[in-house]
């Protein structure tokens, strides 16, 4: 069976530091989260609004290592990658819980913070 087509670019910006871990595996996984801005017009004299969604970004390997060198809080960027849905069990609570990613195969700065020094 073929595969469909699992593919999303978004901008976004950083809103936290990306946590750089290795596996036992020794690869590169580099998370962090971002913000996606939306505004919503108003109709009929109503005033618009904005919409604000948060993810969470995973990068793997030689993209995960760019990251870390490139990336920090504030940056705005753009991502290429696939959404991933993962589901475990939580060990305390014995829960099903359900998680949500972009997992990158790409990430460009495309605005750093004021007075980033990267």
């Amino acid at each position: 069976m073929a595969s469909d087509v699992n593919l999303v670019v978004i901008e976004g910006r950083v809103v936290n530091e990306p946590e750089v871990k290795v596996t036992l595996g020794n690869s590169s996984l580099t998370t962090f989260r971002i913000a996606n801005h939306r505004w919503i017009p108003g109709g009929e004299g109503r005033e618009g609004r904005e919409e604000v969604n948060f993810m969470a970004v995973s990068c793997w390997g030689s993209v995960a290592d760019r990251v870390a060198q490139r990336v920090s809080k504030g940056c705005k960027v753009v991502i290429k990658g696939r959404w991933q849905v993962r589901q475990w069990q939580d060990q305390e609570s014995g829960q099903q819980r359900e998680g949500h990613e972009l997992v990158a195969d790409d990430v460009a700065v495309t605005h750093e913070p004021r007075g980033a020094e990267r």
